[in-house]
């Protein structure tokens, strides 16, 4: 009876305790996934999207099939694919810094990418700047390669590019059901000003670099549903020690964002032999952090010679799983340095895929295309300009699927000002009491697992 009790407390210590419990699989579409991938970084460093002043259009869909398919076959079931690096393509700057927008075809490209790699039956992170960006790389990569630390520090520039960038290319990629999260940056911390960081050229203040990724965060759950992460440059301790974890909700809370809204879905951290052994995630369990969120491994070693701790790829994917990490994306496919290997650890990505098919496998018949083939609804939004109320009429095409309408007001920064659960397919929303200017309204549409399933966007002018 003693034993039984002390069962039942260590369950409901676990139930009650979030910081206790074990997060070691990431959800996708109500659907949870150990990820069991590869960095496939680039084919061609920061001009795969969009188009080099110097060099034209880098992106090569052929290239890109090619490595999907051998991926595919190999046990992979996920992606990582870098879109900015350090902004020598994409996104565009006029000559005062400030975001512009995209190339034109570069939305087509990543719609493209991520299609294409559905087809392979792979899920996709698409990180999008790297510390490279806070580097002088101009006179190797052009004008536009590096030196983009106002981009952190300036406010007007912050938004120039959640308005001209980020928030278009969130908005076209919404409909993918495989993509699997946005990485705001890869290794931020090498650019900022910690005991252990600010070895880039440019360097930013802490909370000069968390208000950035709050923006960021703010603006994709504003136009999406899919999952945010960070990519740590190590891995971290929920602590006041360093490492420590900078982008936890209460450091955004801290700087006025709402911590329902301003968080990472999971976090990703990086390790390499030269980290040591304390803070390994092949020899320490994820519940060391003492985290609430699943913790994935975004890069590790498969070049068998620079290994963690000598490890062959196969045990790094058995430790990973063993000491509840989410995954592992292997670095790399195809970077060429002294990590990178493909070869040494493709049979082992076999094994494991073998050993664990339920738990790793997406497939593209996890996606119901029916979401992706036609809208769910069309409406009809009048007046607009407006100087105070804005009628909404939603109609509904014929469908068995049940679903809910939630509305979202939003200003031009990117935030949330209104929501409201549509019940009515009539509905007036009233802005008198806000300024004149550019705001943003956003209807999306839920299945029954509270899965996003298409997001309309409209621009709303109050005059």
């Amino acid at each position: 009876m003693k034993g039984t009790k002390i069962i039942l407390f260590c369950y409901l210590l676990l139930y009650f305790n979030p910081l206790l419990a074990q997060f070691n699989t990431i959800k996708l579409n109500g659907t949870e996934h150990y990820i069991s991938g590869i960095n496939l970084p680039w084919n061609h460093y920061g001009w795969d999207f969009g188009e080099h002043d110097w060099w034209g259009t880098g992106y090569d869909l052929s290239w890109f099939e090619e490595a999907f398919f051998d991926l595919s076959t190999h046990g992979v079931n996920s992606v990582r694919v870098w879109v900015h690096c350090d902004g020598r393509a994409n996104p565009n700057f006029d000559r005062a810094g400030y975001v512009i927008g995209l190339d034109d075809g570069m939305l087509e490209q990543l719609d493209d990418f991520v299609s294409l790699a559905n087809d392979y039956n792979l899920m996709v992170i698409i990180t999008l700047w790297s510390h490279d960006m806070f580097e002088d790389n101009r006179s190797i990569a052009g004008p536009y390669a590096g030196m983009h630390a106002d981009l952190i520090t300036d406010s007007g520039k912050t938004e120039s590019y959640i308005n001209h960038a980020l928030i278009p290319m969130v908005q076209k990629l919404n409909v993918h059901c495989n993509l699997l999260a946005w990485e705001i940056m890869n290794e931020p911390e090498w650019a900022m000003k910690i005991n252990w960081g600010g070895g880039t050229k440019q360097t930013v203040e802490i909370e000069e670099m968390q208000r950035f990724m709050g923006r960021c965060i703010q603006a994709i759950r504003n136009h999406s549903d899919q999952n945010i992460t960070i990519g740590a440059a190590t891995s971290f301790g929920n602590n006041n020690g360093q490492p420590s974890n900078y982008w936890h909700e209460r450091d955004f809370q801290r700087l006025g964002f709402d911590h329902e809204q301003v968080y990472l879905d999971f976090y990703s951290i990086h390790f390499y032999n030269w980290m040591g052994t304390a803070y390994s995630p092949f020899l320490n369990d994820a519940s060391k952090w003492q985290l609430s969120r699943p913790i994935l491994v975004a890069e590790a070693s498969n070049n068998i010679e620079t290994s963690p701790h000598g490890m062959l790829p196969l045990e790094q994917l058995e430790a990973c799983y063993e000491n509840n990490y989410a995954g592992i994306l292997f670095w790399s496919y195809n970077a060429e340095d002294e990590y990178s290997e493909w070869e040494d650890c493709r049979i082992a990505m076999d094994d494991f895929e073998e050993a664990h098919s339920e738990l790793i496998r997406y497939s593209v018949e996890d996606c119901d295309s029916i979401f992706l083939e036609k809208p769910l609804l069309v409406y009809n939004m009048f007046p607009n300009p407006t100087k105070g109320y804005v009628n909404l009429a939603i109609y509904q095409p014929e469908t068995d699927i049940e679903y809910d309408l939630n509305l979202f007001l939003i200003d031009a920064s990117g935030r949330m000002l209104q929501s409201h659960d549509i019940i009515d397919r009539s509905t007036e929303l009233d802005i008198s009491n806000l300024p004149a200017g550019f705001y943003f309204l956003q209807i999306k549409v839920m299945d029954h697992r509270g899965t996003t399933i298409q997001t309309i966007n409209q621009k709303l002018i109050k005059i």
